[in-house]
């Protein structure tokens, strides 16, 4: 028998600060232990919030939790807040501004100095997450942040703008000390944004540019390979250009993903609630 992911109702006293961050409607609350985040309407985020994040633990990397929820009737996602209470978070657009004088933190897309070559150089001096146990092969922030990018290609997210990663700084025995983030904000994947009619369109045409495959291919990353380029990297792009920096690591999470089974996918998908995912069958071929 399986068992559904819960479903979280928040009391409309917890409310206690508004977000600011991020284009769509948010607040923290239980003593901002928890962040909630409403779904955009018409589109599929809250399930691929949900899903990636089930998703990202088959791989092993740090990453944030999330879980359905609730608020006054609007469906959203909760996250656990990953910040430790004497910590501070740092986005990676205000840490490459540091890094990089002339870097523009006011840009959210279209950055093109968001490099791979540029990010991976920055976190090589940065710890893993907190409370991750570094191994012989996975040592440092480009160690782990190597991973996230596989982890975006392998689910077409298409959101690691330099706002939706980062390292959190907080002192130890009097020592400032930096930390990646875990991995985060992972609504913009899965397609979850096509309506029914294209998903089931791609399921079934027999055009191959239309097909599943092809779109996965050219999801967009929000890195750029160098400074001049007009367009940002495919995920995949994004990924094989951040392992020429750290190709063991990039091997170490390719390994990884090779060894999770089709049955521990399927799962995933199987314990989704009633009514959250719009379900697509595809046609018989004629």
């Amino acid at each position: 028998m399986v068992n559904f992911y819960p479903i979280y109702e928040i009391d409309e006293f917890s409310y206690e600060a508004e977000e600011a961050m991020g284009t769509k409607s948010k607040f923290w609350y239980d003593d901002s232990e928890y962040l909630f985040k409403e779904g955009r309407e018409g589109t599929g985020e809250n399930w691929a919030e949900k899903i990636a994040s089930e998703l990202i633990c088959l791989l092993e990397l740090p990453h944030a939790e999330y879980d359905f929820a609730d608020y006054k009737g609007k469906q959203g996602t909760r996250s656990k807040n990953f910040i430790p209470e004497d910590g501070a978070l740092i986005h990676g657009n205000e840490l490459l501004s540091i890094f990089k004088s002339d870097y523009d933190a006011t840009l959210t897309y279209s950055q093109r100095e968001h490099t791979a070559r540029l990010v991976m150089a920055l976190l090589k001096n940065h710890n893993p997450p907190v409370g991750y146990i570094p191994t012989a092969l996975i040592k440092d922030g480009s160690d782990l942040f190597v991973g996230y990018l596989l982890f975006d290609a392998w689910i077409s997210n298409t959101d690691r703008h330099h706002e939706n990663w980062g390292v959190v700084g907080f002192r130890e025995g009097g020592e400032l000390c930096i930390y990646l983030t875990p991995s985060f904000d992972h609504a913009s994947s899965l397609g979850c944004r096509e309506g029914h009619a294209a998903k089931e369109d791609r399921m079934t045409t027999a055009d191959e540019q239309r097909k599943v495959d092809r779109y996965v291919l050219k999801a967009r990353s929000a890195l750029y390979k160098n400074p001049t380029d007009t367009k940002p990297l495919t995920t995949h792009d994004a990924f094989f250009e951040a392992s020429k920096y750290n190709p063991g690591a990039a091997n170490y999470w390719v390994e990884k993903l090779i060894e999770i089974t089709d049955t521990a996918i399927n799962l995933v998908f199987e314990k989704m609630p009633d009514g959250y995912m719009h379900e697509i069958v595809p046609r018989q071929s004629l």
